[in-house]
This record gives C-alpha cells, structure tokens and sequence, in this order.
C-alpha cells in the first residue's frame, strides 16, 4: 500500500467521524423545514453519509467548514422534499384520478383503492425524480402532468402486470384445468376465472 492510498484512508476515516461528531445538528438542520418529518431528515443525512463515501468532502477536517459544506446540501434537499409534499396536497386529487383512471373498473384480482395508494406511493416517487422538470411552466397545467404521469404509470406497470397475469392463469387453466400452486390464485379466484370462459 503506497503512502497516498494510506493517507487516503486516513482523511476517509477523519472525515467519517467529522461527520459522527456532527450528525445531530446536520439532522436539525434539515428539521428547520416545518415541512420535513424526521424520517426525511434521517434519509436526508445518510445521503450526506454516501457522499462522505465517495470522498465528496474535500473541506479542511474541522467541524464549521463541514457544516458549511454540509448545509449546501441538507437546505435544498429539504426544501425539495417540502416541494414535493406541497404538491402531493395540492393535487392528490388530479394524481389518483389518473391512477383510477388506468384501472379496470370491475377488478376480481385487487382490491382497487388499495391498488390506487400502492401506485401513489410510486407515482410520488417519480415526482420526486422528475420535480424540476414537472413545475416548468408548460403549455399543459401541472395538475394535467401529473395525472398524466400517474396514468401512464399505471397503464405501464400495473394494468398490463395484470394482464400478464390473466393470460397466464387462462393458459395455465387451459393445458392442465387447474393449479398446484397455491399463491399463484386463491380458489375463489379460479372459480371466477373458470366462469368467465
């Protein structure tokens, strides 16, 4: 081991335990956003931990420079989080309306409000992603994008895993007239496929 790789490891390891000393004020940092719960401000600093992991700090190994540095991160991060809740709020609505709207409406295989929440939960995390592109001002309404997004998500992902399924059930009845596998389909939900053919 070259004496640059060792003193390599050295700053890594003075820089994680920098970032040990300091990691309660850096998660009330991110706490100052009222919008922020505490889960958010946790993740929000183990991201500040995979950075120290890529040797992103490259600051003087004292505790205000880190901060400073630190701070650059944690304020924008936590703002876009509060972005994002505010969104959520203001167009819950238009986002499950594009999710119920991709769902079949006579559903034997899901319970669809159940489906609807699963597939918000998702959609929220492609806002997330996609947030600086979704509040450019556009020709379409940012409710209209958003509905738009959650519906394509929908169709995307879930009605045609649905799909899938079905035609594999029909051909699975179809070769041997029943199932040995248990979780594939509960009984009651053969019986109804069984009766629509």
């Amino acid at each position: 081991m070259t004496n640059e790789q060792t003193d390599l490891q050295l700053r890594q390891i003075e820089v994680e335990r920098l970032f040990q000393r300091n990691a309660d004020e850096l998660r009330d940092l991110a706490l100052e956003n009222p919008a922020i719960m505490v889960a958010d401000a946790d993740n929000i600093i183990e991201g500040i931990a995979s950075y120290l992991g890529l040797g992103e700090y490259q600051g003087q190994i004292n505790d205000d420079e880190f901060k400073v540095w630190a701070a650059d991160i944690i304020r924008p991060a936590a703002q876009r989080i509060a972005r994002l809740y505010q969104l959520l709020e203001e167009h819950g609505g238009a986002i499950r309306g594009g999710i119920r709207s991709a769902l079949p409406i006579r559903n034997q295989m899901d319970d669809n409000n159940a489906l609807t929440e699963e597939i918000f939960q998702e959609v929220a995390i492609l806002i997330l992603r996609y947030l600086d592109r979704l509040t450019k001002p556009g020709p379409a309404k940012l409710s209209s994008r958003l509905y738009g997004l959650a519906r394509r998500h929908a169709l995307d992902y879930h009605v045609k895993k649905a799909r899938r399924r079905h035609m594999a059930v029909q051909r699975r009845i179809s070769q041997s007239g029943s199932f040995h596998i248990p979780e594939v389909m509960s009984s009651q939900e053969l019986a109804a496929m069984t009766a629509e053919e």
